[in-house]
């Protein structure tokens, strides 16, 4: 709402806030009038472009846990540690060399794929399976390679 006085310092309402009618026919002659119908299109097409990109993302996540799920269940048969820490630490390495290339914030890369990394050892049948010593070094491993990263030598 705007509020329009001949005189606003005399205005019996909101002196301060009131402008002169010259001021308001610029503020008027200021508006940019848009098609909302064009905007709205436009932005509905980039949406369903990002839609279809997270659809496909989800389905290589998917995949990607049912690899990972081999994996544990191969680790299981061998007793092999959950975490297989040069290996963690050279996957986070060069994921983020590969989303630097890309244009992607190390920071942003690190975070996904150590959300990634958590959800698969949560969910892992094999890692709910081992024993308590080794969910304990896997602990330590996780701190460990967090620690490499944050201050490689």
């Amino acid at each position: 709402m705007i509020e329009s006085h001949c005189n606003p310092t005399e205005a019996w309402s909101d002196a301060a806030q009131q402008v002169t009618p010259c001021q308001l026919q610029d503020i008027i002659n200021g508006l940019v009038l848009r098609n909302n119908c064009d905007i709205t299109e436009d932005i509905h097409l980039l949406r369903t472009q990002i839609d279809e990109l997270d659809k496909q993302l989800l389905h290589l996540l998917a995949e990607r846990m049912g690899i990972s799920r081999q994996i544990g269940k191969y680790k299981k048969e061998k007793k092999m540690t959950v975490l297989q820490t040069l290996r963690y630490k050279e996957l986070l390495d060069n994921r983020c060399a590969q989303g630097k290339a890309m244009g992607l914030n190390d920071e942003f890369v690190t975070k996904i794929f150590e959300a990634v990394h958590e959800e698969k050892v949560s969910n892992s049948r094999c890692y709910k399976n081992h024993s308590q010593s080794l969910y304990f070094r896997h602990i330590i491993e996780v701190a460990f390679v967090k620690a490499l990263l944050l201050h490689p030598q």
